[in-house]
């Protein structure tokens, strides 16, 4: 087949009068390449065709192709398709545009270099009020310089047909073309067949396509017709995935990313009029969230997901936000049991944000026939974080129910000896445990959030509250143990940090708080079992202390002979006087004291679940991202710099994963400890002042290979990031200041209220919670002194602006 172009620009022409001139100018004026433009006008305005035909009588490779009234944008497209002659087909929006003169010949060369059947290219976005310019939905690139979409699932995140280069051949050979059965939504449809399709796909990191970000944009409308677009999209989509399923071009987790896609715009697009009802004032009349446009959409994203496994486990759609926390929490999966059994009030209230009762997900576990709904429902109800049980009754005698348990395990910890891993295979094992009458509760079980989703403090919540003596989540155990799937006869507790600095403040020693003991004499059962795995010390102090300094939310900053000096004198490194005092608290009837390092090769979760005899109730599914991952001493140290700047959470949590991906990082050789870390704290340090130890490490640490060259990763932009959030901090901290002076009696008001709630705290507590509040602020404005001293001079001076 002859070809006259490299590359034939196909332009659908709309009413877009502003943009047109500077869309069909950057396709025309591209060096070294032989490009023919295509404009397909699809009722446009007569303005808009005017400019658009200015360019003709200087360019004889624009061709303007005019279709009859509501022909649809898809047929305006293959009518486009019919006519090029390029060896490449482009799509360009009407008010996009190419980002340079240059761009598409890069763009070829490289399709051509690969031998790409299709070749993705990046885009920025242009915010048409701001007039920012931003990264636009970048596609990861691939580890080889083609794949295909079976081989490589991050090619799911193409979000848009104008950032690929079709090879024209290929589009003809597999005949792919617009649908026409759609007159909107047919982009998406087009270019996921041609990713199935295709056997060959490069990815590249060249920036090519500018799009506009602004209001009047069609994709932009939110209304009942463009629903039922989506629907039929949908429906024609399910048809294309059925054929790639038989030709064995798909893959599982290509279409279980894709799948996530579909459920993102459910609950983040069309959720709005799914849950709307007539008197909300979107709807037609006679319209309701059960018409049958609603019903249809949600029969259709059924058939489309329905194959997928459980969305939960996708690592290859990027998504941030609350998108990624409905996705990675499971929210979607419990969604597609609703629709699978037809429960659309359950479906309705998740739509609204609301959480479905431990009882009612078990229910759907129970009914469902997806081989992962169990997995999926153990896994939602892990980030039912606190649970009040809203939806039963109160326990009439909570505490006679406690009292009642006739067999309690509590495991204690200590950190760093697989607590994850018992937790996580208590928390996969949640359903199958309740129907033998045992019990790992939820209530009082946390869960960090974010990037640090899937680390879990365990029950150490239920632990700090009864310590401070509020009753408030032990009645929620109490009503928890009188409503599962079979009588309770055994309660699980864990919390790694029972044995941790985490309750004890800056002097305490763990028995002068003894959160065991003040817990058991609250539950009052009179079976417990004491579990407890202990580590020798010198590599237990070093990973504990590189998993406190390594959580960029904790505010953690102390340096490492602080910690051990701090440890040494907790009472936690008395492993023998821990043992005999947990062994007679109260109620306790046995212990069960395990060597981390005699355990470990059987597995913790395996000996944990044998010492009591529920090997039966294990459920292992596949392994996900449930591990709790050690960081290198370099990428703890980064982290640490990081928590002496002013800096928001969602930025915390990016810095964290450059710094958990940074190579340099993990191959980095530096250690916080020398070979012999309890020489660091004993004997010549004991009356040393904090700053004096913590001059000492520095000047010690800083002769240490690698040491400058991760001092060195904070960089300005950073810096100028972290005053930026100290400038900001100032300015609210004035405000507040002036409505306080504007308002003295509200100011009044609040302090009598203030006064009042005061009453609720033991005023014994009140000079511990102070104290640690002005010493973790002198620790923290100590920490950034000596840290400025270790960075390079440019550094310093732009550190000195934030502290």
């Amino acid at each position: 087949m002859a070809h006259d172009f490299d590359i034939s620009v196909i332009i659908p022409c709309y009413n877009t009068e502003n943009y047109i001139e500077d869309c069909i100018r950057s396709a025309l004026n591209q060096e070294r390449i032989r490009v023919q433009v295509i404009l397909v006008d699809d009722c446009s305005t007569d303005a808009t065709l005017a400019k658009a035909q200015a360019f003709l009588p200087h360019h004889p490779h624009l061709q303007i192709i005019q279709n009859s009234e509501n022909q649809g944008q898809a047929r305006s497209r293959n009518s486009g398709l019919n006519v090029a002659q390029g060896r490449y087909v482009a799509l360009l929006d009407s008010d996009d545009y190419y980002i340079d003169s240059s761009v598409l010949a890069h763009w070829v060369e490289e399709a051509d270099r690969r031998n790409a059947d299709l070749c993705v290219a990046q885009s920025d976005s242009l915010i048409e009020k701001s007039g920012k310019i931003l990264p636009r939905n970048r596609v990861p690139l691939l580890s080889q310089e083609v794949g295909t979409a079976a081989s490589c699932p991050q090619l799911v995140n193409v979000r848009q047909c104008w950032q690929i280069l079709y090879r024209r051949d290929f589009l003809d050979q597999e005949n792919i073309r617009f649908s026409t059965v759609l007159r909107q939504r047919e982009d998406r449809l087009f270019f996921l067949e041609a990713l199935l399709r295709a056997k060959s796909i490069a990815v590249l990191d060249l920036v090519a396509i500018m799009h506009r970000e602004h209001p009047a944009s069609t994709m932009k409308k939110k209304n009942y017709d463009q629903l039922s677009f989506f629907t039929t999209h949908m429906t024609l989509l399910a048809q294309v995935f059925a054929r790639a399923r038989a030709d064995r071009v798909s893959s599982d987790d290509f279409e279980r990313a894709n799948a996530g896609a579909y459920w993102n715009q459910t609950f983040f697009y069309w959720a709005e009029l799914l849950r709307q009802k007539p008197s909300a004032g979107l709807a037609p009349e006679g319209t309701e969230a059960d018409s049958p446009v609603s019903q249809g959409y949600l029969t259709a994203l059924h058939d489309l997901t329905r194959h997928a496994g459980p969305l939960f486990r996708d690592r290859y759609l990027s998504v941030q936000g609350e998108k990624e926390t409905a996705q990675q929490e499971g929210i979607y999966d419990i969604a597609r049991i609703c629709l699978e059994l037809g429960r659309r009030d359950l479906m309705q209230r998740l739509l609204a944000g609301q959480r479905l009762h431990y009882l009612t997900v078990y229910e759907l576990a129970e009914q469902s026939q997806f081989s992962w709904a169990e997995e999926a429902a153990t896994h939602y109800l892990r980030f039912n974080r606190n649970a009040e049980f809203a939806d039963m009754p109160v326990s009439a005698d909570p505490w006679k129910t406690l009292a009642g348990i006739k067999r309690l395990v509590v495991h204690v910890g200590q950190p760093k000896t697989g607590s994850s891993a018992v937790q996580h295979f208590l928390e996969d094992s949640r359903l199958a445990l309740s129907k033998n009458g045992v019990l790992y509760p939820l209530a009082g079980c946390g869960r960090d959030r974010g990037i640090r989703r899937d680390r879990s403090p365990g029950h150490a919540l239920l632990f700090s509250k009864a310590a401070a003596g509020d009753d408030r989540l032990l009645v929620n155990l109490a009503t928890e143990i009188e409503n599962q799937l079979a009588p309770v006869h055994t309660v699980v507790l864990s919390a790694e940090n029972v044995l941790s600095a985490m309750f004890l403040g800056e002097t305490s020693t763990f028995f002068d708080i003894d959160p065991l003991g003040c817990l058991l004499k609250r539950i009052g059962a009179q079976n417990v079992e004491i579990v407890g795995i202990f580590r020798d010390q010198s590599p237990w102090l070093q990973s504990y202390y590189r998993e406190l300094v390594a959580n960029p939310f904790n505010g953690y900053v102390q340096t490492p002979p602080s910690f051990l000096k701090r440890m040494a004198s907790s009472g936690l490194l008395e492993y023998d006087r821990l043992k005999a005092h947990m062994a007679s608290l109260p109620y306790v009837g046995s212990t069960h004291f395990a060597d981390y390092d005699e355990i470990k090769s059987e597995g913790v979760d395996q000996w944990f679940f044998r010492l009591l005899g529920l090997e039966h109730s294990i459920r292992t599914w596949e392994k996900g991202t449930q591990i709790n991952v050690s960081l290198t001493d370099a990428q703890a140290l980064k982290i640490l710099f990081t928590k002496s700047l002013e800096l928001s959470r969602q930025r915390r949590g990016e810095l964290y994963l450059e710094i958990r991906n940074n190579v340099a990082l993990k191959n980095s050789n530096f250690k916080f400890f020398d070979q012999d870390t309890s020489g660091m704290w004993q004997g010549k340090d004991d009356h040393a002042s904090s700053k004096e130890i913590d001059k000492a490490w520095f000047k010690w640490v800083s002769a240490q290979d690698g040491f400058p060259a991760i001092a060195s990763l904070i960089d300005f932009d950073l810096l100028q990031e972290s005053a930026a959030g100290v400038a900001a901090k100032s300015r609210t901290v004035k405000k507040v200041v002036a409505g306080v002076a504007a308002k003295p009696r509200d100011t009044k008001k609040g302090a009598v209220r203030v006064a009042a709630q005061s009453k609720n705290i033991k005023n014994t507590q009140k000079p511990k919670i102070i104290k640690a509040v002005k010493v973790e602020r002198r620790q923290q404005k100590t920490w950034r002194k000596l840290a400025s001293k270790l960075l390079p001079q440019g550094i310093k001076t732009a550190l000195k602006r934030v502290i």
